[in-house]
């Protein structure tokens, strides 16, 4: 474990990183309240599968309006079908979680997704953690066995899937640290939109859904959706 002092340059890399996953745990946060106030009027598949298609949209339009390369061969590397794998986990697990647990223990469960990001930054590309950040890591994962309390009476195993989302989205934010320089964050994010549509249709599925269409108030939750979406997911890509 590091416990020297960093350097200005990585001081500052650090804060503007930590800054940027902040906005994107914020932005995911008030997401997951769109998300379910929505599911009151739409089946949590289609819900998933509009705003993947609107990430997906508006990744790919910003990228058409400041002339960025969308598509290289680096897509089709192991890193990118981790990262896909790993989006639709987190997107169908916590998803199911948003719709039969609270809002407030799910979103609380999800916030330790950056904990989970640094412990496997140290063990899969054997990043330097200091001390005070290990003391911040295991005092995060006690405040989640805390909010779940697996050895309580009450406990509740759809606890658990807010538990295997989280894991999957960090699974999702290690895989984008591993993909190839050459792909910017308008195909990361496009891709990730792509992989929240597919988790949409595999809920639908699951659930055997039946699409029904939007009025204008859920309409414009959804783009706030979107919205939030797109702010998120570019935030935490660049963090």
């Amino acid at each position: 474990m590091d416990v020297t002092c960093e350097n200005p340059s990585s001081q500052r890399e650090n804060y503007v990183g930590s800054c940027l996953m902040v906005i994107s745990m914020a932005a995911f946060a008030v997401e997951d309240s769109v998300i379910k106030v929505v599911s009151g009027f739409l089946p949590v598949g289609q819900i998933l599968f509009l705003l993947g298609i609107g990430g997906t949209a508006s990744f790919f339009l910003i990228a058409l309006i400041l002339k960025k390369k969308i598509w290289t061969s680096d897509v089709l590397t192991w890193p990118m079908h981790l990262r896909v794998i790993s989006e639709i986990v987190g997107r169908v697990f916590y998803s199911l979680a948003l719709a039969f647990t609270s809002l407030a223990s799910s979103t609380m469960i999800l916030q330790a997704t950056p904990i989970v990001v640094v412990v496997g930054a140290a063990i899969i590309f054997r990043e330097k953690v200091s001390i005070l950040r290990w003391v911040a890591v295991f005092t995060g994962l006690l405040g989640v066995l805390i909010i779940i309390q697996p050895t309580a009476d009450n406990f509740s195993f759809l606890s658990v899937l807010a538990v295997l989302g989280m894991l999957g989205f960090a699974g999702r934010d290690l895989a984008s640290r591993a993909v190839s320089k050459s792909l910017n964050i308008f195909t990361l994010g496009m891709h990730g939109f792509m992989s929240v549509a597919m988790s949409g249709i595999i809920l639908t599925l699951f659930f055997d859904e039946s699409f029904l269409w939007p009025d204008i108030k859920t309409g414009l939750f959804l783009m706030l959706g979107v919205l939030l979406g797109v702010v998120g997911y570019s935030a935490i890509v660049s963090a």
